[in-house]
């Protein structure tokens, strides 16, 4: 596979790549190399990463069920540029082997004592190839927790005992709030120490949930503490995700809002995009839901988890545990992300804390041992890097091509023996192509451009751009085009930007994919972002009819393209979670008109209108709730918001939590804080252009009573993640700032003050990781106030310095290279006429008996009635052409015509071609069976 010195230039460029963006920026992860465990790491080293799996090759229940069950071994290279990492091509089978074998220990060892030899020799010595000496090095092995318990010589038993194998938790502790700070961690030392002692025990007693030594414990740079990394595939995809989804349901159930039939009709029903109907899940049948049990594929479940606010919009609002969902939601969101910030972490540690709490309250009797594996994913993603790089998707991908094998051929004799065979002869051709790798831009479906397929606009953006264009002749249209292995379609939606102020996306919809002078052009309508809307999880977009034409290289989003959603009349595009709706801009929706376009109805627009006015005024001693409820919102006290001058007797507060919201933006459902003047912030803020002075010692303004005695009682729950609490304070605060400090960006030391006055008011240790989630809640909070006062001058002073052209992030170089025309699929024009026709009739019937003739005339004939035949080709049913033409049963005129149509003589290339196919086989397979 390295041979290929282009493939080998792009590894070796990734690797360096990544490097420099993590000295400009130490926050980011790419890779295990920027994890806890990665110091251990050559920098210039390919890194392995070995896969193990078992499969059932017959039954598709599953490989429990299996009488043919079989062990696979795959590996990686987790340098290989990103996107080549979706081909399976770039996945390589190491070894097979039935699964029945691995139980035994002596076999299990003879079994990985081959894959542990040649390993370890190529991280000692390397390869050169080309001159280029290579070093390779042993990063993880990836697999289901069932695997990784086998190769890391733990008990695969999880319903009892000690069932986790980073730390010591046992199964009765799981269901308690302990916080994994207090459970001991597994250790190098402490793991082996128990090894030894049951290697000595003649009885082999399994101690704290170990059974013995790993199979791999020769493997340099293996140990089981160290390097089996959980996967999200399993743990929340598979796991977590389907259950949470099916007890929502049962619930909305058993609070007679829908019935199973009508869950099951809604989903059939349900019209998914473009892009999402690839992995359309089945509907959710009665039986399935009665057995808590989801019948899908893990793409297929991730979809429909993702789709389930649009598709239940109506349910959704009712549920009381839907705040579980909108937990989990934002963990998988910043668990997928790519790269990984360390900053995060804090953040992603106390959605986690906060998923168990609610777990706890709502669904006490689905606490599994996965749940307690979510838990974990704060020091999972902080030793191996971001966990994409580190799950099982792709891989299990690539057990599809030996469940085909083995059903073709029906062949159960040697079934490892069959299987390595065949996939030599596949990698004989892969590998024998892969010295060229194809190019990464083609198109599919591509035709000339006719000039009413634009309207004025669209004309004016292309010749404002072009210069002089005849749209009927210089452009051509696809509608699907691969750039750089990105599929772009028409109709589908891009995120093109952020918006620097705030970080909200700038979506963009692809009207056409057009082609001039061999470059490709991405013809778009820039969609405006209306809002965010929490409850489904998706922006709110709409067209304005303002085109562009973007290049493909420009686009520094790369994304899978987006579906459009229509619900209540309104488009929705699913990306992240955001929100847009905040104090400010609640105080500003003070009439029906400015509120009609968010609330449809008007009884509902009055309800919200009397609302409203209540939660300005305030009532004194207001209950803090949950805001998964709508009817429940918290009150303000009718004290306007001051601070406090003395800085020994104001209550300190700061929380534990906060949300992926808090990363991105915060809460929709924001309670008003304080009373407020008629004045707007944007006038208070436009009035002076400088800060007032900013104290050292920074006081978090009054908060209501409720909140006071929650933070004297020491329950801190309301100031979690979705709790209006946590709203409440960060409203205050950032109102404050902005009324009475004039500011809307703090500096790096403005943020640690007032972090730390947060921490203070909360009571809670003065901690890195205490600091680290309120500062991000506070610039989350700040970059929502910018969206509401885009004429402050303090914000177009910002936006003119880090939007201008030739500032702010750089666009990413590329050279527009076009892919070679394919000669196969070239279309052949030859002259015809009328007056031909009773010729080329004639010569029609001579060739029905064609044995007649000699070699050459049948030739002639043949090459002369091309194009009638190809007309009766596309016209005719199969045995009409074999009886108007009884010559295509002649081999050698087939050949001849392909030779006429494409330049290439089979003979002559089978004869050169079957050579060297068999040089490159040899007579035993070359892996392990």
């Amino acid at each position: 596979m390295l041979k290929s010195q282009r493939l080998l230039l792009e590894i070796s460029e990734n690797i360096q790549q990544q490097r420099i963006s993590v000295e400009n920026d130490s926050y980011l992860m790419f890779s295990i190399r920027d994890g806890h465990y990665g110091n251990r790491f050559d920098e210039d080293s390919l890194m392995i990463q070995l896969y193990l799996d078992d499969i059932g090759l017959t039954n598709p229940l599953g490989a429990k069920r299996d009488k043919h069950k079989m062990t696979m071994v795959y590996f990686s290279l987790e340098d290989v540029p990103d996107k080549y990492r979706s081909k399976l091509d770039f996945i390589q089978l190491v070894a097979v082997c039935e699964s029945k074998h691995l139980k035994n220990d002596v076999k299990a060892q003879r079994f990985f004592a081959p894959i542990i030899e040649n390993l370890n020799k190529l991280q000692l010595h390397g390869i050169s190839i080309h001159g280029v000496h290579l070093t390779f090095s042993f990063s993880t092995v990836v697999a289901d927790n069932l695997a990784s318990h086998f190769v890391g010589g733990f008990q695969s038993c999880f319903n009892g005992g000690h069932f986790c194998r980073r730390c010591y938790i046992t199964y009765s502790e799981k269901n308690l709030m302990i916080s994994l700070s207090k459970i001991q961690t597994r250790l190098i030392i402490d793991h082996d120490d128990l090894v030894d002692k049951i290697i000595n025990d003649p009885n082999r007693v399994p101690l704290k949930a170990v059974i013995g030594p790993s199979p791999l414990r020769e493997l340099i740079g293996f140990h089981p503490t160290t390097s089996l990394p959980r996967d999200l595939m399993h743990d929340l995809i598979e796991g977590i995700c389907s259950m949470i989804i099916i007890s929502l349901l049962k619930q909305a159930s058993a609070l007679r809002i829908i019935t199973y039939i009508r869950m099951q009709e809604r989903m059939e029903q349900f019209q998914y995009g473009k892009f999402d109907s690839s992995n359309q899940p089945p509907p959710l049948l009665v039986k399935h839901l009665q057995n808590n049990h989801m019948v899908a594929t893990a793409a297929q479940k991730l979809c429909f988890f993702k789709r389930f606010p649009i598709i239940f919009n109506d349910v959704v609002y009712l549920l009381p545990s839907f705040i579980v969902y909108k937990v989990l939601r934002e963990i998988l969101d910043l668990i997928l992300s790519y790269p990984f910030r360390k900053k995060w972490l804090h953040v992603l540690g106390e959605l986690c804390d906060t998923f168990h709490e609610t777990m706890l309250s709502h669904f006490p009797d689905k606490i599994t041992p996965k749940a307690h594996f979510i838990r974990e994913y704060k020091y999972i993603i902080n030793d191996f890097g971001p966990a994409v790089k580190q799950w099982c998707f792709r891989y299990e991908a690539n057990h599809s091509y030996f469940k085909k094998i083995t059903a073709r051929t029906n062949n159960f004799k040697n079934i490892p023996k069959m299987l390595v065979t065949r996939y030599h002869l596949k990698q004989c051709l892969t590998f024998g192509h892969l010295s060229q790798l194809q190019s990464s831009q083609y198109s599919v479906g591509m035709k000339k451009v006719q000039s009413t397929c634009f309207n004025l606009p669209m004309k004016d953006i292309l010749l404002k751009h072009f210069d002089h264009i005849d749209f009927d002749k210089d452009l051509y249209q696809s509608n699907t085009l691969i750039y750089d292995n990105v599929e772009y379609r028409r109709c589908g939606v891009n995120i093109i930007d952020l918006k620097p102020s705030h970080a909200q996306p700038i979506f963009a919809q692809i009207i056409m994919i057009l082609k001039k002078n061999e470059k490709w052009w991405l013809l778009v309508d820039i969609l405006d972002t209306i809002c965010y809307d929490e409850k489904l999880f998706a922006w709110q977009i709409q067209s304005t009819a303002r085109y562009s034409l973007i290049d493909p290289n420009a686009l520094v989003y790369y994304h899978k393209e987006l579906d459009i959603y229509m619900v209540k009349n309104l488009s929705f595009a699913s990306f992240t979670s955001q929100h847009d709706v905040d104090g400010p801009m609640l105080k500003m929706l003070n009439n029906v008109e400015r509120i009609s376009q968010l609330i449809p109805k008007l009884k509902q627009q009055l309800r919200f209108l009397e609302e409203r006015e209540k939660l300005l005024r305030g009532i004194e001693n207001g209950s803090i709730s949950c805001d998964s409820s709508l009817s429940n919102t918290s009150t303000i006290p009718k004290t306007p918001i001051i601070t406090v001058p003395n800085a020994q007797t104001s209550p300190t507060v700061s929380v534990n939590s906060q949300s992926l919201s808090s990363i991105y933006l915060s809460n929709t459902k924001i309670s008003s804080t304080m009373s407020m003047n008629n004045l707007t912030t944007d006038q208070i803020i436009t009035a002076t252009d400088i800060p007032s002075s900013f104290p050292d010692i920074y006081e978090v303004p009054i908060l209501p009573n409720a909140l006071l005695k929650d933070i004297e009682a020491g329950n801190l729950k309301s100031f979690g993640p979705h709790y209006q609490g946590r709203q409440i304070l960060i409203d205050a605060v950032v109102h404050d700032l902005v009324e009475n400090y004039n500011l809307l960006y703090l500096s790096k030391t403005q943020y640690n003050t007032v972090g730390s006055a947060i921490v203070r008011c909360l009571r809670l240790p003065s901690t890195p990781e205490n600091l680290a989630i309120w500062k991000d809640a506070l610039q989350t909070k700040l970059k929502r106030t910018r969206v509401d006062h885009p004429n402050s001058s303090l914000v177009q002073v910002f936006r003119s310095k880090y939007s201008n052209l030739g500032s702010g992030r750089p666009v990413k170089q590329k050279i527009g290279t076009v892919v070679e025309r394919d000669r196969n699929k070239q279309m052949v024009i030859m002259p015809y006429s009328e007056e031909l026709s009773d010729e080329i009739q004639s010569k029609v019937v001579q060739l029905q008996n064609f044995s007649q003739f000699d070699v050459s005339t049948q030739l002639r004939l043949w090459k002369e009635t091309f194009i009638f035949r190809r007309q009766v080709v596309r016209d005719q049913s199969t045995s009409d052409i074999m009886k108007n033409f009884l010559a295509c049963s002649n081999a050698f005129l087939l050949f001849e015509e392909v030779k006429m149509l494409t330049n290439i003589d089979f003979s002559k290339e089978v004869r050169q071609q079957v050579p060297i196919l068999l040089d490159k086989l040899v007579e035993t397979p070359a892996f392990i069976a």
